[in-house]
């Protein structure tokens, strides 16, 4: 499928299908586990493919020539690539620094860790973070980024069958596809109906996913011409609607909270409030940690909306609360895996549940992991809002940002990392690589799609005996359409 896809879209348009189709579609919980590898499961599966399939045709030149792509593989920005040493150095000192075992109680011992557990550590971030990659080098313009909106819409648009299907007759299709349910049954009875699993490892997702393509269905109605608008409001509606009847508060929430920011804001005013989300979600931990967040107003709040989701968000808290006092004891570089990071009873038994993605990687890699991860989800969009020279973004770059500040507020509560998250900031960061865009047509927002590529391409030379000469490194075309072979300049 990747390679039908990649042979027939444009490549944002292949990255983002590929991407999205096989995370959507494959089993969920299921794993090929290889030997000497980490085992490969639906996220790492979809990510390989799309990767392997982009390399396979930019050899044999089957992408578009005419689309703009980043040269190389890894990002150019020096924060970037300082927090991405971030996060492989502390894998290793993870590694390094948890070889004892540890007794957990009951005669039960957990096992230190070895070598080879940091070599798969590695391997399994060097596969998570592909999307960032493929989304930094094939989506970094703005053309890229509306294509990959629209993937998303086109996606959830044809997810929500299933969903809605589910609502009405229970969480089936990943048993009768595949023969297993992936997770606990009571968790998706919500009140006289269901909550949809379809393929994926939690409902959760799945109401997460209908509202990040509900936002994007907000800002390609700003984004399309008049004509093209009342497909979207279309599609906008019937989100909502299957969002609504999926029963998934905190999805719903954050929906309801981010749609007037995408509906209604200018582009420099939607990074700037994306912005303003990212420095709150990455400071939770810290808050938290303080005991300065005012937990006690947001619990009161919870209970006069629905007394059993504030008893389950205090179950969370005083989860977080043990995870962070055990987590305190090896700060810097985490507990690693093996369980290791969980609370244990004299007994033996688990007695916390990690909740939310957050607290998860302080446990297991410390805060140099949480550093390294967040800081490559937000440091995007906090440098296309504040940074020094603040680049001209169209509507749908700060859409995006949008959305994937949405996704980030998900991961305290819950683990809402999937490879769409990754993909999006790896787009953002390919956009700040590409540097500042003039907007010629600042009331159009329609029309700023393509100021990327402008700003890219200098007229051609004048002088037909010399090759035309680009202002960027960062395309592989110069003088668009009018461009021939001989005036292609050399790299």
């Amino acid at each position: 499928i990747a390679i039908r896809v990649f042979s027939r879209l444009k490549p944002a348009f292949a990255v983002s299908g590929a991407l999205i189709a096989g995370y959507l579609l494959l089993p969920p919980r299921t794993t090929v586990d290889l030997p000497l590898l980490p085992a490969i499961d639906k996220e790492s599966m979809a990510a390989i493919t799309a990767a392997l399939v982009a390399l396979v045709a930019a050899r044999r030149h089957a992408l578009d020539t005419s689309a703009t792509h980043l040269p190389g593989w890894l990002p150019k920005s020096r924060i970037a690539l300082v927090l991405l040493a971030v996060l492989l150095a502390g894998a290793i000192m993870t590694t390094l620094t948890n070889g004892n075992p540890r007794l957990v109680g009951g005669g039960n011992v957990l096992p230190g860790l070895r070598l080879y557990d940091s070599f798969s550590v590695l391997l399994n971030l060097g596969i998570g973070l592909l999307p960032l990659i493929l989304g930094r080098r094939y989506l970094a313009a703005s053309d890229g980024h509306q294509a990959f909106l629209t993937v998303l819409v086109i996606a959830m648009l044809a997810y929500s069958f299933p969903a809605l299907f589910e609502v009405r007759m229970s969480p089936q299709l990943n048993n009768w596809v595949y023969g297993f349910f992936p997770h606990e049954w009571v968790q998706h009875l919500r009140g006289d109906g269901f909550r949809p699993v379809v393929f994926l490892n939690h409902g959760l997702l799945v109401g997460l996913l209908l509202a990040l393509a509900l936002l994007a269905s907000l800002v390609l109605l700003r984004v399309h011409k008049a004509e093209r608008r009342a497909l979207y409001l279309g599609a906008a509606i019937w989100l909502l609607l299957t969002l609504v009847l999926a029963k998934t508060l905190g999805a719903f929430m954050i929906a309801l909270a981010m749609a007037p920011l995408a509906l209604l804001l200018s582009a420099r005013l939607q990074m700037i409030a994306a912005a303003s989300i990212m420095c709150l979600v990455i400071s939770y931990p810290l808050t938290r940690e303080a005991r300065i967040m005012p937990v006690d107003t947001i619990m009161s709040v919870a209970e006069r909306v629905s007394p059993d989701r504030a008893s389950s968000f205090q179950f969370r808290l005083d989860n977080e609360d043990l995870l962070l006092a055990h987590a305190r004891e090896r700060f810097v570089f985490g507990w690693g895996g093996w369980g290791r990071n969980f609370v244990y009873n004299e007994r033996g038994q688990n007695t916390t549940i990690t909740d939310g993605y957050w607290i998860l990687i302080v446990g297991q890699g410390g805060w140099a992991r949480f550093i390294g991860e967040f800081g490559l989800l937000t440091f995007p969009v906090l440098m296309l809002a504040f940074g020094n020279r603040r680049s001209g973004v169209a509507l749908a770059t700060s859409g995006m940002a949008l959305i994937l500040a949405a996704n980030t507020i998900d991961l305290i509560p819950n683990a809402g990392i999937t490879p769409i998250t990754w993909l999006m900031a790896g787009a953002l960061i390919g956009r700040l690589e590409l540097g500042r865009v003039e907007d010629d047509t600042p009331t159009a927002d329609h029309a700023s799609i393509s100021n990327d590529r402008r700003r890219l391409v200098r007229p051609t030379n004048p002088d037909p005996a010399q090759p035309a000469r680009t202002s960027s490194p960062y395309t592989r075309f110069a003088g668009g359409e009018q461009a021939t072979g001989a005036q292609r300049p050399h790299r």
